[in-house]
């Protein structure tokens, strides 16, 4: 939890994601709980891996719609790709 918390910025972003190019700066070397697959999602948040996908999908659906909204092209975008 401290690396976590320590990864947060004041803004609430992770002070690793570079907002100009969208994406993140650590990537290869980010740490496990930043890791978005079944078998980590299990062990660190207790998620069965047979609602792995399920679970992502709601997520950042949330994290979309609270970010942009649920009528924005980002969403629009995202509904497009989860089809």
């Amino acid at each position: 939890m401290k690396l976590y918390l320590s990864m947060v910025g004041e803004d609430g972003w992770c002070i690793n994601y570079d907002h100009d190019n969208r994406e993140c700066t650590i990537y290869e070397d980010r740490p496990q709980f930043c890791r978005v697959k079944p078998d980590v999602f299990e062990i660190m948040y207790d998620v069965p891996q047979e609602e792995f996908n399920e679970f992502a999908i709601d997520c950042c659906h949330q994290q979309i719609e609270a970010m942009y909204g649920e009528e924005s092209t980002e969403m629009s975008d995202y509904k497009e790709q989860v089809r």
